[in-house]
């Protein structure tokens, strides 16, 4: 079945959000007045805006301009770009000045349109990049929107759709509003949210499905049976099984050309897309119980068609599995504190993270995170195509009911709120968002590592999360799907907002 009706939830505590005021103090000591002359020509007000804002705070650069009696007299582009600096508070602070403000930030749609080309900067905000009210909204609307959506986030204001099943829910993809959902002795499901109506079967594996990933065209799922197989999402055909562990596969993570397993067997093994193994590393005591693939582009013309390979294999089949692999080896070379892509990052219940390199052809971990006292049960990774320490970051859930943040190798920061094991989390730039068995989802302040609120909604364990820009939802032991619509609506526009804490 599809979601139901809105329900009515209790009230969350929200923060507060200061606004950026101009300090005259800071500006004095850090600028010359002289700088910018009795009668400055547009020309040089153009060029000394430009430089002030590549070098000091906004605020200060105001203090300066407002000083001057010149302030008002500036030209609308220019006065518009200072505005595009300033945070929606302080804008409306301006639009509430003086009528010639209150014009500009009105109508000048640059000024809108070059601060939908920047990341809000309230936490939670929506990203310049994801909005789709766009199309139809001017700029100011559209950011408008993005903000209010982003202030609905940090106070918990949502509206908030149930849908009841009889099996458990396992998997999302809120953009096209499918869900995997999986069943004892059943073929697992995809579903539409909306309609409630199965999209296709998953029929195939001998054993029930552990684990599922998808993105628009492939979907791979993890099974009790010992494999792993990939689907055409869009045909909904078996295309390649993977078969090499020893016991169920617990988890499962792919890339445009690569795929991870961890499973219970102990081990992570690399796969490509036609079913072969290209790697296994055994170093985990426990069950592998997450995993994260970090891959990058492979650099084809660096690979090595030496004598290492000619005649090295009997057949073509291993001949191309060894080309591959020597492909994997061949990437561009990075700083010495990297490890060139692809990369694996798994957790086990033997309570470590490990790192390993597919590349380096070492079947020894790069590194050995401890600190969890349980089990690690989620983690994710934040990178840009490659595993820098000093860049890259892990965040992981633990049975030990935190979660820690990693950097460098080291735990910068431990996260505790939860009263049982976390079993799934997603974050951003802006926020965490965290599932436990203790029936709840708590969201955390990204850059100041704080907890935000505590969203109880689900009777038992939450099983799987996932977010957006505008929606969350999750699932739960309970056998339902909950969705919480963070997007901002006028009031003609949409259900009544309530809050999600």
């Amino acid at each position: 079945m599809g979601f139901g009706a809105k329900s009515r939830v209790s009230s969350a505590t929200s923060g507060a959000h200061g606004s950026l005021t101009p300090n005259s103090t800071s500006a004095t000591t850090l600028f010359d007045p002289s700088v910018i002359p009795i009668q400055p020509s547009e020309h040089h007000l153009r060029a000394e805006l430009s430089r002030l804002s590549q070098t000091y705070p906004i605020a200060l650069i105001l203090a300066i301009l407002n000083a001057r009696p010149t302030f008002l007299t500036l030209p609308t582009d220019i006065l518009a770009r200072v505005f595009s600096f300033c945070e929606p508070p302080t804008i409306a602070t301006l639009a509430r000045t003086c009528r010639t403000f209150a014009q500009i930030i009105k109508y000048d749609q640059l000024l809108w349109h070059t601060k939908l080309a920047r990341p809000l900067p309230l936490p939670f905000g929506v990203t310049g990049e994801e909005s789709g009210p766009r199309n139809r909204l001017s700029a100011r609307e559209a950011f408008r929107k993005n903000w209010l959506t982003g202030v609905n986030w940090r106070s918990g204001n949502c509206r908030v759709r149930r849908a009841q099943r009889e099996d458990v829910s396992v998997y999302f993809d809120l953009d096209e509003r499918l869900v995997v959902s999986v069943a004892l002795s059943e073929a697992a499901k995809i579903w539409n949210t909306d309609s409630g109506q199965t999209v296709f079967h998953l029929s195939g594996h001998e054993g029930q499905i552990s684990a599922v990933k998808f993105d628009r065209n492939t979907l791979i799922t993890a099974s009790k049976d010992l494999t792993c197989k990939v689907w055409d999402r869009r045909l909904g055909v078996c295309t390649a099984t993977l078969e090499g562990h020893t016991k169920e596969v617990l988890q499962v993570d792919f890339s445009d050309s690569l795929i991870a397993t961890g499973s219970e067997d102990h081990t992570v093994r690399v796969w490509n897309f036609q079913g072969n193994e290209l790697r296994c590393f055994v170093s985990h005591e426990e069950p592998v119980t997450c995993i994260c693939l970090i891959d990058g582009p492979i650099i084809v013309e660096q690979a090595n068609s030496g004598s290492d390979l000619d005649g090295a294999h009997e057949n073509l089949e291993e001949l191309q599995l060894d080309a591959e692999v020597t492909l994997l080896r061949n990437r561009p070379r990075l700083p010495s504190s990297c490890t060139p892509a692809p990369v694996v990052v798994s957790g086990s219940l033997d309570k470590t993270i490990k790192v390993w390199s597919v590349a380096n052809g070492k079947s020894s971990p790069v590194a050995t995170l401890r600190g969890h006292e349980g089990p690690v049960y989620c983690l994710q990774v934040e990178h840009d195509g490659q595993w820098d320490p000093e860049r890259s970051l892990i965040i992981s859930g633990s049975g030990d009911t935190t979660i820690k943040v990693w950097k460098g190798f080291m735990c910068v920061k431990t996260l505790r709120g939860h009263a049982g094991g976390v079993v799934c989390l997603q974050f951003d730039e802006h926020k965490i968002v965290s599932g436990s068995i203790d029936n709840s989802i708590k969201l955390w302040d990204r850059k100041r590592l704080e907890p935000l609120y505590t969203i109880q909604q689900h009777s038992l364990a939450v099983y799987s999360i996932r977010f957006n820009d505008s929606k969350l939802m999750s699932s739960s032991l309970d056998r339902s799907v909950i969705e919480y619509d963070f997007e901002f609506m006028d009031e003609k526009e949409g259900d009544e907002m309530t809050c999600a804490g």
